[in-house]
C-alpha cells in the first residue's frame, strides 16, 4: 500500500499565480496529519502503509518555507 502525502491542509485560492506562497495562506489545520509532516507519515505506516510518497517543495523560492535564500533550482541538496 502507498500512502501520497497526508491530508492537504486548504489554502485562499484568491489571486494565486505561480510565484505565490501558500504556505502563507494556509488556513487553521483541522487536523493533525499535515501533508509530508512526520506525524502524518508515522500514522500512514501504523495504518498498513509500505510506502509514503511525500513533496519537498513545490514552491519556486526558498523564503516561503525555509531559512534560507533563493530560488529552488539554484540550489542542490548539499546546500
Amino acid at each position: 500500500m502507498l500512502a501520497h502525502r497526508g491530508m492537504a491542509q486548504t489554502f485562499i485560492m484568491e489571486g494565486i499565480t505561480a510565484e505565490t506562497c501558500t504556505a502563507e495562506r494556509i488556513y487553521e489545520p483541522d487536523h493533525p496529519f499535515l501533508e509530508n509532516s512526520i506525524s502524518s507519515m508515522e500514522a500512514a505506516f501504523e495504518a498498513g502503509a509500505d510506502i509514503v510518497e511525500f513533496d519537498v517543495f513545490h514552491d519556486w523560492i526558498l523564503e516561503c518555507r525555509t531559512d534560507g535564500e533563493g530560488v529552488i533550482r539554484d540550489h542542490t541538496m548539499q546546500g
